[in-house]
């Protein structure tokens, strides 16, 4: 029986646990309160042998890779950094502070009051009243915004470079002799096949070090009304990870 201190327990809640504690550290790149977090978070949260992690950040897969964890779960949307391009990223949610959370309302509004000026002094009147209409209602449900702390979100790509460095981490792990705990990745995401051809490293860091790649099934009628691979956030495959760490079991 694992014995947990006062002190393991604080980390856990709070920041880093160690793989001594956890088994299992799921990273979840979306953003707070979102309908794929509070999924992902009934599974998880409070379950012993877990690190959750939510609005997970690149740095965070690092840390995981270095604090040995046994399994890694990576969950987020797949980012297309241009329409119509084959590049596909896993993406995050980085949530803006106070300043930048100012400037991006204020931004927000000068744009739709300079429609609202534009559509004004259209002789196309008719024609734009809807319109007038629908920046009238973005621009009060921006002062309600601004009214409140909801927070606001930037979705940024997470880039190759933190698997090269993870791959290097795993290289001398295994160089050094000590600990080299990781077993298993999952991942959760829309076009994972296109998302796992942007990360040659993470592929490369499977074959060369042996990792079990497990990619979450996908959404057979969404994916075929949509014209790509979508995945919905599944309960049954996200349990796996508990069934595994023997947390609960297998049915």
């Amino acid at each position: 029986m694992r014995f947990t201190s006062l002190f393991t327990i604080f980390f856990t809640t709070f920041g880093w646990a160690s793989s001594d504690s956890a088994d299992v550290c799921v990273l979840n790149y979306e953003r707070a309160g979102s309908g794929i977090t509070r999924i992902v978070e009934k599974v998880f949260k409070n379950k012993p042998g877990i690190f959750l992690k939510s609005e997970a950040t690149p740095a965070d897969f690092l840390e995981c890779v270095r604090s040995a964890y046994p399994e890694i779960v990576l969950i987020g949307h797949a980012l297309e950094l241009r329409p119509n391009a084959p590049a596909v990223n896993l993406g995050y949610f980085r949530r803006l502070d106070s300043k930048e959370r100012a400037e991006n309302i204020a931004i927000k509004r000068e744009y739709l009051i300079d429609e609202l000026n534009r559509v004004s002094a259209s002789s196309e009147w008719d024609s734009d009243y809807s319109r007038s209409d629908r920046l009238n209602l973005e621009l009060r449900k921006l002062e309600e915004l601004e009214a409140n702390d909801k927070p606001l979100y930037r979705v940024l790509p997470i880039m190759p470079r933190i698997f090269a460095l993870a791959r290097a981490e795993l290289a001398r792990q295994s160089i050094s002799g000590s600990k080299t705990g990781l077993r298993r990745i999952r991942l959760m995401s829309c076009q994972p096949r296109e998302v796992l051809a942007q990360y040659s490293d993470l592929r490369e860091m499977s074959e060369e070090f042996k990792l079990e790649l497990d990619i979450a099934p996908p959404n057979r009628v969404m994916s075929a009304l949509k014209g790509k691979t979508v995945t919905s956030p599944s309960k049954k495959w996200l349990r796996k990870s508990l069934i595994e760490a023997k947390v609960i079991p297998k049915r």
